[in-house]
């Protein structure tokens, strides 16, 4: 842990000697962010759902109103995706440095290094943070005073975001490798090579650990021994991560289509044909899966049969996933811009230019608030006129 050039290394004294205070004020900070104040990891949840269903502050009413609150400056492009709990951020930096801050004010909290690049986005359970680095390791940090509890080799750079469920940790590697580590002591429970495919994000549901690759393929592994159970293959290579449900594992290709196959046999259910190649991972919620294409092209389909309901061209690209909160789909675009599109038809409710640089970031909202990182450096916090 270290101070940055922004912030008094008294104010580290001071939460590092009275570890009481600093649990009081994380604890109180909680109550700036009410309404569903908890984004606990990357995509929200371990099946990736990239929704929010408790989110009740920011409405399809005043969703226009949002401006910036406040913003944080760190040394390098912020492409890791916020986790809000307890009314405490954290994001990676590509500074090397995983941050703290309050939510609420942005004020920092803490700061600790790691020995790479860090575009992992945090995991935050059982009061610790789980998160990769390119210095080929899996950290996890004291969610209260950013110390390091302990740090595992992966035999390769961690650009992964890792799951948390129940009291297992899983990430990918870009050794082409996925692990299980005990969230607790970080014992290696399993690990499985998937040649010739580099990793992304790993999803978690029904006993089982899906996986999509720069190979093209997505592969089901068995969440407690690691043993592959099916794989599958598309057209071209996989960038987003899948997104899990009891009825189904959806996902996009770069080879223009978005698929949902069984989650126990791999059957293919449905695809749907888009117009351009998809680099983000989905969202899902109420029935319907959402989709945006590098060009902006943004999709709305029965998750059930994978009929279209509704499609939009916001005009600029995209690249970071898309959220969904209180009926409105959120996108980020590689020119700064935050949007809002009502669930219901496409109708855009928020258009704003926000950071200077691209979004790679996902939107994480939480208690009435909008958090995301930019290539600009910066993480950017948006609210309602007068919310604190």
């Amino acid at each position: 842990m270290h101070c940055t050039r922004r912030t008094l290394c008294l104010s580290i004294v001071v939460l590092t000697v009275v570890p009481a205070s600093l649990h009081w004020i994380t604890e109180s900070r909680a109550g700036g962010l009410p309404g569903g104040s908890s984004w606990s990891q990357y995509r929200h949840d371990a099946g990736h759902s990239g929704a929010n269903p408790n989110e009740t502050i920011i409405t399809q009413a005043n969703v226009a109103s949002l401006e910036v609150k406040w913003l944080y400056g760190t040394g390098g492009a912020v492409v890791s995706s916020p986790a809000v709990v307890g009314g405490v951020l954290y994001v990676g930096s590509q500074d090397r440095d995983i941050y703290a801050l309050d939510a609420t004010t942005g004020d920092f909290m803490w700061s600790s290094a790691t020995g790479g690049r860090v575009s992992s986005s945090p995991a935050v359970a059982h009061g610790v943070v789980y998160i990769g680095s390119v210095d080929m390791k899996l950290h996890a940090l004291d969610a209260m005073s950013g110390d390091s509890l302990w740090a595992r080799g992966t035999h390769g750079d961690v650009s992964s975001s890792p799951a948390v469920s129940a009291d297992t940790v899983y990430v990918g590697s870009d050794s082409m490798k996925v692990f299980a580590f005990g969230a607790a002591n970080g014992d290696t429970l399993w690990r499985t090579k998937i040649t010739p495919a580099q990793p992304t994000s790993p999803a978690v549901g029904n006993g089982f650990v899906y996986v999509t690759g720069t190979d093209g393929r997505i592969r089901t592994l068995d969440a407690v021994t690691g043993v592959p159970v099916w794989s599958r293959s598309t057209g071209q290579d996989i960038t987003g991560s899948p997104t899990v449900t009891r009825h189904a594992v959806y996902f996009a290709s770069k080879d223009e289509h978005v698929y949902a196959r069984d989650p126990a046999t791999g059957r293919l259910l449905w695809n749907y044909q888009a117009v351009h190649p998809i680099r983000a991972s989905l969202a899902l919620a109420d029935g319907v899966v959402y989709a945006v294409t590098d060009n902006g092209v943004v999709y709305a389909l029965d998750a059930r049969s994978g009929d279209q309901e509704w499609t939009v061209s916001i005009g600029s690209g995209v690249l970071a996933s898309p959220t969904v909160a209180n009926g409105m789909v959120f996108l980020a675009t590689t020119n700064g811009w935050i949007w809002a599109l009502d669930i219901a038809n496409g109708e855009t409710l928020f258009d704003k230019s926000v950071a200077l640089g691209q979004f790679h970031s996902s939107p994480t909202v939480v208690g009435g608030m909008i958090f995301i990182g930019s290539d600009d450096g910066k993480v950017y916090a948006l609210g309602l006129p007068g919310q604190r």
